[in-house]
């Protein structure tokens, strides 16, 4: 059985509509505070294994950010992405093993729109884009290994929640999609990460 997988269409929409409904009157308490966050998690890529002995579609990110609170409902902000850990391996009967490891880092410029906050907490939708280098490196015993690289500009959807825990520290989780290619393969990345914003 197959999973049915959203579309940049749809997402996008999805995006647009959370835009929409928290649209309204902004409040200027909030302008120009800076935030910085940290965020961990694990992304998913939608790679064909066909062929390979092992494979492991799930690796993790990690995503370090610098943001500026425009008013109470939107944000701006830059993340530095490391995305790694996706690999696979294939077995051969004259060759041995190989083994294939991918890897993908990169900037992110994004805005965001927050929901009123309720009992601290509020959700946000992210719509941006992304510059992202795709690396792999494929290893053979006794024959070195071989690397390609390929750099892409991408579109990045998001949708989170946000906990303040005060007005200096907030927790956040969120999910993201974005697109990365390699060798003219373009891939679909699921990301789900969780981490804290510090206000200063």
């Amino acid at each position: 059985m197959q999973t049915k997988q959203l579309t940049i269409t749809q997402l996008i929409a999805t995006a647009a509509l959370a835009l929409a409904s928290t649209a309204g009157t902004a409040q200027a308490k909030d302008a120009d505070a800076w935030y910085a966050g940290v965020d961990l998690g694990a992304a998913r890529l939608n790679i064909d294994c066909t062929g390979t002995s092992s494979c492991d579609k799930t690796g993790t990110t990690s995503r370090l950010t610098l943001g500026k609170r425009i008013n109470e409902r939107f944000s701006v902000e830059g993340s530095y992405i490391d995305l790694r850990g996706v690999k696979a391996s294939i077995s051969d009967p004259l060759f041995g093993s190989a083994t294939g490891k991918f890897k993908s880092t990169g900037f992110e410029l994004a805005g965001l729109v927050h929901t009123p906050q309720t009992n601290g907490f509020s959700g946000y939708a992210k719509l941006g884009v992304a510059s992202m280098k795709s690396t792999g490196t494929v290893s053979v015993p006794g024959f070195g290994s071989d690397s390609t690289s390929e750099r892409k500009t991408t579109p990045v959807v998001g949708l989170g929640v946000n906990y303040q825990l005060s007005p200096q520290l907030a927790l956040t989780a969120g999910y993201d999609w974005r697109r990365l290619s390699l060798d003219g393969e373009k891939e679909t990345a699921h990301g789900l990460t969780a981490g804290a914003r510090f206000s200063f």
